[in-house]
């Protein structure tokens, strides 16, 4: 499996669990390529993927080794400044944001195969995990004329088998 096709299985197997997360407001998610996002209505979540330089971890046969590849998911939330009612939990921006940290912390998940069968993808083989366990980072971004904005930042990483 080359490279792309690597970074499309995180993806899509990060996409998979975050659409699985209930979030205040249940706004919608977008990729940073999605048509959507120019016209997105508020609230909504933006996700990007930052994937590092992999360090070498060793090898598992003769001829094979194992990179330890980090990930950084951003989300970057946005909210419009009306939307903000003194509810007895806080403004919902701030609440999206901490159930989307709490989503993301302490997570491990298995990378699934979406290149080679997208519709019903299956475990990598041999088995291949995706661990969120740094801690999070969250902050309020400057805000826009009538728009909040928030950002969540969970580092992960995963490793890379591939033959040498």
């Amino acid at each position: 499996m080359d490279g792309t096709a690597h970074d499309s299985n995180i993806e899509a197997t990060v996409w998979a669990h975050l659409l699985t997360l209930s979030l205040t407001g249940s706004p919608p998610l977008y990729g940073l390529e999605d048509p959507h996002l120019t016209d997105a209505a508020l609230p909504f979540i933006r996700v990007s993927f930052e994937a590092g330089e992999g360090e070498h971890s060793g090898r598992y046969a003769a001829g094979a080794q194992v990179m330890k590849t980090p990930l950084l998911v951003s989300f970057d939330l946005f909210w419009a400044s009306g939307d903000q009612s003194s509810s007895g939990s806080g403004r919902p921006i701030r609440t999206a944001a901490a159930e989307l940290a709490d989503g993301m912390r302490q997570l491990t998940i298995e990378i699934l195969d979406y290149v080679t069968a997208p519709a019903t993808p299956s475990p990598l083989s041999p088995a291949a995990f995706l661990t969120f366990d740094k801690p999070i980072s969250a902050r309020a971004l400057p805000a826009q004329t009538g728009i909040l904005r928030r950002q969540v930042q969970a580092a992960g990483w995963w490793y890379l088998r591939h033959t040498i």
